[in-house]
């Protein structure tokens, strides 16, 4: 049966957590989600041999442990927890490990810099615990209520990083972001704590304002080697750590094709597919199964707005999928759901093509406005709405190798 750990919180939905340590070797991993009322029983039966512990418990569960390593007692917050032979519980705080490996991976040097920390949790204590064992110039933590706040965040628009250590941009509120990045001239790096979605809207806002940033799935993964170690006790070799975040990072976002109807998205996608045993979909197909209209069919007889509409209800069901390719149509970067929504959980890839080697073979809006006034009506958009271009100017394998290379390194 193996040892049995798990992790204790008191909402778990979208965790990455059992995934990452079974790929560390914990085959038993469990959740424990359940409300504070609960924690008195179940550390009184402690049916576990190591749990990791999250929001909103990582200072909560201090009380019921025998044994704080000083690490954890020093940053004021647990978050991974063994029990040893006798039964007795220790706490140590992973994030620590996690935080510091992450944030030297983005290359983000702190010496004498001030850096503010979005929230007074369990987690901005081990990121303020490292960023000052780093000799960061100023570390100021702001709350909702305290002396540095929301209110008065004026004062600290030098700031030089942001940390996000807040709930703030978490599934299913991908699109609030805790900060408005364009009032801090200063910045040199914004790292979010959060990992699903696996870019946060504060991610994405710096990505567009060309500020380096990084998220919390790197921390994540790095955290729970260094407590799948705990729970085992034995070693687990750093490199593992790049592998597994890849590899997750793989398994949960979708890759979007959007570009010119006749571009090749759909052939690309289905090529691409094929070749990794991944699910496709393409939106305009399914359109048609969902409705029995092609969406020539729909456009002429309905109009652009109501197959619009049914587009937007049928993308919005795909965003649901993980490890997904998703061939668009041509006009969904005109579809009012804010650019960022596919970019949350995608990386979405603008295919490009010529215009004289479009196929415009059952193209009905491209018939009647002319290829070249709705190219030039959405080039802007294509070029807003993905993370990059691939040129279909070859074969459709060599439009997959580009892509299968791009995939490796973002």
């Amino acid at each position: 049966m193996g040892i049995i750990c798990g992790l204790l919180g008191a909402n778990l939905a979208g965790s990455f957590s059992r995934d990452i340590h079974e790929m560390f070797g914990a085959t038993n991993y469990r959740y424990y989600e359940m409300p504070e009322e609960k924690l008195d029983e179940f550390f009184k039966n402690r049916e576990f041999h190591g749990i990791n512990v999250t929001m909103p418990y990582k200072t909560e569960v201090m009380k019921y442990l025998d044994y704080i390593d000083d690490e954890a007692k020093a940053v004021g917050s647990v978050n991974t927890i063994i029990k040893d032979e006798e039964g007795k519980l220790k706490g140590y705080n992973t994030d620590v490990y996690g935080f510091e490996k992450a944030w030297d991976r983005a290359e983000f040097f702190v010496h004498g810099k001030k850096v503010l920390i979005l929230g007074t949790g369990g987690a901005s204590k081990a990121v303020e615990y490292v960023l000052k064992n780093k000799n960061a110039g100023k570390v100021v933590k702001i709350s909702r209520t305290g002396e540095d706040n929301y209110e008065n965040l004026d004062k600290h628009y030098d700031a030089d990083f942001i940390v996000n250590a807040t709930p703030v941009g978490m599934e299913p509120f991908e699109d609030e972001t805790p900060v408005d990045l364009k009032l801090f001239p200063n910045l040199r790096g914004v790292f979010d704590l959060i990992y699903n979605p696996l870019r946060t809207e504060l991610i994405l806002n710096a990505e567009e304002l060309n500020i380096p940033c990084m998220t919390g799935l790197y921390m994540l993964v790095a955290q729970a080697k260094r407590a799948d170690e705990l729970f085992s006790g034995g070693t687990i070799d750093d490199r593992k750590i790049d592998s597994v975040y890849n590899a997750v990072k793989r398994n949960k976002r979708n890759l979007v094709l959007v570009g010119m109807p006749g571009s090749g998205k759909s052939t690309i996608g289905q090529v691409f597919a094929k070749e990794f045993g991944l699910r496709f979909y393409d939106t305009d197909q399914m359109i048609y199964e969902l409705t029995g209209k092609t969406p020539e069919d729909i456009l002429n007889a309905d109009g652009e707005e109501v197959f619009r509409t049914l587009e937007l209800e049928l993308i919005k069901q795909l965003l649901e999928e993980e490890n997904a390719v998703i061939a668009t149509g041509g006009g969904v970067v005109t579809i009012d759901m804010g650019h960022h929504t596919i970019k949350h959980g995608s990386c979405v890839v603008y295919i490009k093509r010529a215009l004289d080697e479009l196929d415009l073979k059952g193209r009905p809006l491209s018939k009647k406005k002319g290829i070249e006034a709705i190219y030039n009506e959405r080039k802007d958009l294509y070029e807003r709405f993905s993370d990059t271009v691939i040129a279909n100017d070859s074969t459709i394998d060599d439009a997959v190798e580009r892509i299968t290379d791009l995939l490796k390194i973002t």
